[in-house]
Parts: structure tokens; C-alpha cells; sequence
């Protein structure tokens, strides 16, 4: 039998977790010792919680893995929340484990006790207190997977003080993995998609975030280069695709006179990889809306007056990019 603090860790590194940052308190110190304890995890302290959350929410768009990080109560778990409102917008895969007061004191008026749950459901995919110690591996594997599957983003599950040095009896099923199942476009998408850009004058292709998120800067250079399509990024997808490649225009700029928004006036049709609207409004490239726009992304996207799709690639846009799109 192992504590539930000791469970915990030997989830994460069933996982391949090899980072978790964050700092020690009264109410999360078992689960700190337990991870100082293990031999494939390195426990990371870090000066404060927001930055602690930051480095492993940038971990985890870096590797594609959820980044973990851990926080005491009360001000230790709030002070993750601008960090965690950043993973979740940006699609970086995230895991918050903070303690909690133990349930007796969560009817009372009690120091640093504050409803983390309600607090962090808006700015995370999911948020849950672990409040049975025999809920601890379906909770934190569920808090992978979630960060995981379909759109990535941000988890949080809170546990309570005293549950943390619970014994726990391990099962067989310690470690449960979901996988986004493997999506390609359909067919009438792709040769809708072909046909515009075969008819374009002027085609551009728009990559956002998740071509480096994703890992899909190679495919993107070569599919530019094949078909010498101009390639503009923005802000954080920089470097995708080299600033010494003819077809890089480089980051899209948010003033008037910026020589790629320039470009952009003369444009007639979009190829968006990638690109979301919180990395800046799409009225910056397409103020009149009118250009055909061919969005291509892992998953479904919200609509804009500004970004009015002729057709949509939901899928493996890699694929989508070598095989495909065959102009």
C-alpha cells in the first residue's frame, strides 16, 4: 500500500511526466517529499507560483506533453491564474494540482479555504476537487486527458490535506490514456480547398501558434516552397518557417502602415494553418472581408465576421499538407 500522495507521482511517471514545477506548503508537503523522492521526476522550485505555472505551461507546448505544476492553497493556487487563463487560451497542455483544506473545513469560515473548483472551471477545460481517495487514479489520469484530447488546454484538480497522506491500494489500472482519435478532412473539403487556391491571384498562408505547437514547421516550409506560396505568421509562431526562406514575409504587424499589412490588401485568398483568434483579430488581415479564407486546424473554430470561411480542414493537417492538397 502506498499513500495517495505516492500514487499520485507513480501516475505521473507512468505518464513520462519529467518535470514538475511548483512550490512546497503545510498543506501539499507530502506530495513535494514524494516527488523529490522519485527517480524520473525532477521537482522544479520555483520563485512564485505564476511563474512556476508559466514554465510549465511553456514546457508543455514545447514537448506537446502536459506540463504539471503544483501549488498550496488559497493565494498559492490563485496566484496561478493569469498563468493557467494563458494555457487554456493558447491551446498548451497543462496540469494544476493544489492543495485544499480538508473537507470539515470547507464549511466554515476558515483561513486560505476558497472554492478553487468554482473559482478555475472558466479558465481551464476542467476543474475538480479529489475528494475520494479511491477516485485518485480515474482524477489525475482524467486531468491528463482532458489536457490532451480534441482542443489542448488546462486542467485543475484540487486535494485535500489529509487525503494526500491516505493509504491507497494500487490497482492494475493505474494508468488510462485516451488519444485524439486520428481525423482527416473530408473529401469535398480538400477539393474545395484545391480549387480556390488553384483559382487565387494572390494566395497567402496565414501560420498561427500551432504549427510550432504541433510541431508542423517542416511540412509548412515544404508545402510553401512547393507550391512558392508567400508564408506570414504571427507573433508566436515566429521561426516556423526561416526568415532566410524567400516566401517569408515574416510576423503579421498590427499597424497601418506595416509592409505586410500592405501586402495583405492586395491579397485574395488565405490559407490559415493553425491560426487562432486570440493571437490577435482577424479584422488585422481582413478588414473588408473579402477574402477567401481556407482554414485549416486540429479542431473546430469559433466564427468571425472577419474570418468567414470558404471551406475548413479539421483534421491531421500535416497529412493534410503532404497529401492532399495536391495543386
Amino acid at each position: 500500500m502506498t499513500t495517495v500522495a505516492q500514487h499520485i507521482v507513480n501516475i505521473l511517471e507512468e505518464h513520462e511526466v519529467k518535470y514538475v514545477f511548483g512550490l512546497p506548503g503545510e498543506e501539499n508537503i507530502t506530495l513535494v517529499n514524494q516527488l523529490e523522492k522519485s527517480k524520473k521526476i525532477k521537482f522544479i522550485l520555483v520563485q512564485d507560483e505564476r511563474s512556476g505555472a508559466f514554465m510549465a505551461s511553456t514546457m508543455g507546448w514545447l514537448s506537446g506533453q502536459p506540463g504539471v505544476v503544483i501549488a498550496t492553497l488559497g493565494p498559492g493556487a490563485l496566484n496561478m491564474a493569469l498563468s493557467i487563463a494563458d494555457a487554456q487560451t493558447h491551446s498548451f497542455p497543462l496540469i494544476t494540482i493544489a492543495a485544499q483544506g480538508d473537507l470539515e473545513a470547507r464549511v466554515r469560515e476558515t483561513t486560505q479555504v476558497v472554492d478553487l473548483k468554482s473559482v478555475f472551471t472558466p479558465i481551464t477545460k476542467w476543474s475538480e476537487d479529489l475528494v475520494v481517495l479511491e477516485s485518485t487514479s480515474e482524477m489525475i489520469n482524467k486531468a491528463y486527458n482532458i489536457a490532451m484530447t480534441e482542443r489542448k488546454g488546462a486542467t485543475f484538480v484540487t486535494i485535500p490535506a489529509s487525503l494526500e497522506q491516505e493509504k491507497h491500494v494500487e490497482t492494475s489500472q493505474m494508468i488510462i490514456h485516451a488519444r485524439n482519435p486520428q481525423i482527416t478532412p473530408t473529401e469535398e473539403a480538400i477539393r474545395e480547398a484545391t480549387e480556390l487556391l488553384k483559382k487565387a491571384k494572390k494566395p497567402i498562408i496565414l501560420a498561427g501558434l500551432g504549427v510550432s505547437r504541433e510541431n508542423t514547421s517542416h511540412e509548412l516550409t515544404k508545402f510553401a516552397e512547393k507550391h512558392n506560396i508567400p508564408v506570414a505568421t504571427s507573433f508566436m509562431a515566429k521561426g516556423t518557417i526561416p526568415d532566410t526562406s524567400k516566401l517569408s514575409l515574416g510576423v503579421v504587424g498590427f499597424f497601418v502602415d506595416d509592409y505586410i499589412n500592405e501586402y495583405l490588401e492586395n491579397v485574395d485568398t488565405i490559407l490559415a494553418i493553425s491560426y487562432d483568434f486570440a493571437e490577435f483579430d482577424p479584422s488585422e488581415i481582413n478588414p473588408k472581408s473579402d477574402k477567401s479564407i481556407i482554414n485549416m486546424h486540429t479542431f473546430a473554430q469559433e466564427t468571425h465576421e472577419n474570418f468567414s470561411m470558404e471551406t475548413k480542414l479539421i483534421g491531421n493537417y500535416q497529412k493534410a499538407l503532404l497529401n492532399y492538397l495536391t495543386l
